[in-house]
């Protein structure tokens, strides 16, 4: 691999300048990442954020004032139109314990809309056994009057080790159906199932972030043609919140509007070039531990003075060598942590300043000049250091030109 000569790095870096300014300009035209629904929830929570906010947009009573049609293409989205009769559809959250139950009176569709949790015990059959008791006209048939869907990211059938659809034949990946051999199963909860021989339900397994991505641009769409912006414009931003969130669960693909390194390099069409820039990503990774040292000590050197410095308790004395072995963890533990300098800031005065190495935190503090055990005030480790995040290195910089005029102000 050729090394790079300094016209190819002044090239480079006007290219990663462009790259940065474009992203400051997406930053400055409202072209971000921020979700305030995943600022105040988790994007795996069920209940609380998926749950929840589908429920408030396909129940018809909801104070959205759309009707039916969040519902209508809802259904449309996962497969289940014309089920459900619309005009008498009600939706409820956590009835029977079911986290989305549809129903018209005649006809259920059971949600379990499941992300990251596990399944419970009987967990299906519990819901089925709910609502056949609950719904059904026990003289008619069953077999079209109750749809499941399992709506989850990766998972295509329920837990075996839960017996979540116990008294059904075992689902696979094609399953379709429910097929009833049971009789009088009893269940964890005390209750019992005994449905009629013969019993199918269709069984629906729903990808989530892929068919509810549909629904949001259904919908927003819908919004766009039928109803004045100023009617539509909160739905429109609620909708464009969930977007936000579905693709984050989709971890297959970057969700981020604002272009990486990696993939502007991805993009570049000539091979060469891309092979240049490749050299260039490689060669600064290398040097970046020496930088962060140098600049470090640099910066040290110039408000704590090495001639100033003392070894604080059984702490080994600070160098630039041992924070260089600290930053590429090189040789055992003892060799790289637990080094440190303090430094008085006038005799008459009861304040010094104490700079620390751990096992993979950088600690700083000022401290009374009597103390003399072992301290621990953590401000920043190695990986925020070497990642540009958190606090990082110019942020300590910072920290401590601030700390160097404090102490030299008493």
């Amino acid at each position: 691999m050729e090394q790079l000569i300094d016209k190819d790095y002044k090239k480079l870096l006007n290219k990663y300048t462009a790259l940065n300014n474009d992203n400051e300009q997406k930053k400055k035209a409202g072209v971000h990442d921020y979700s305030i629904m995943n600022a105040l929830l988790k994007k795996t929570d069920e209940v609380n954020l998926h749950s929840n906010f589908i429920y408030s947009m396909i129940n018809p009573k909801s104070s959205h004032y759309c009707g039916t049609i969040f519902l209508e293409l809802f259904l449309e989205s996962i497969n289940e139109s014309n089920f459900i009769n619309l005009s008498n559809a009600r939706v409820h959250k956590e009835k029977g314990k079911v986290d989305l139950l549809i129903e018209d009176g005649e006809k259920v569709i059971i949600i379990e809309n499941k992300l990251r949790a596990v399944d419970q015990q009987h967990q299906i059959s519990r819901y089925i056994q709910y609502v056949y008791d609950k719904y059904i006209d026990k003289n008619t048939t069953i077999n079209d009057k109750i749809h499941v869907v399992y709506l989850s990211e990766y998972k295509k059938t329920p837990s075996k080790e839960k017996k979540s659809t116990i008294g059904f034949d075992e689902l696979n990946h094609h399953s379709k159906e429910l097929v009833w051999q049971g009789n009088n199963i009893n269940l964890c909860n005390g209750s019992n199932l005994s449905l009629p021989n013969g019993t199918r339900l269709r069984y629906n397994r729903v990808q989530h972030s892929v068919q509810l991505l549909k629904w949001v641009f259904l919908a927003k769409d819908w919004l766009s043609q039928n109803k004045p912006n100023n009617i539509s414009q909160g739905l429109k931003y609620a909708f464009d919140e969930y977007r936000l969130i579905l693709k984050r669960l989709d971890t297959k693909k970057p969700w981020r509007n604002l272009m990486s390194l990696d993939q502007y390099t991805l993009d570049i069409k000539d091979e060469e070039e891309q092979e240049k820039m490749y050299v260039f990503m490689c060669e600064a990774n290398k040097k970046l531990n020496d930088f962060i040292a140098k600049r470090l000590d640099e910066s040290l050197n110039k408000l704590f003075p090495i001639s100033d410095r003392n070894k604080f308790s059984k702490f080994e004395m600070f160098t630039k060598e041992k924070l260089l072995n600290w930053l590429n963890k090189k040789g055992t533990k003892k060799k790289y942590q637990d080094v440190c300098f303090e430094i008085v800031f006038n005799e008459n005065k009861d304040k010094k300043f104490v700079f620390a190495l751990g096992i993979d935190n950088i600690a700083y503090a000022i401290l009374d000049k009597n103390v003399t055990n072992d301290w621990w005030d953590i401000k920043t480790n190695r990986n925020n250091l070497q990642l540009g995040i958190g606090k990082n290195l110019f942020d300590v910089i910072n920290d401590l030109e601030n700390i160097h005029k404090q102490l030299t102000s008493i």
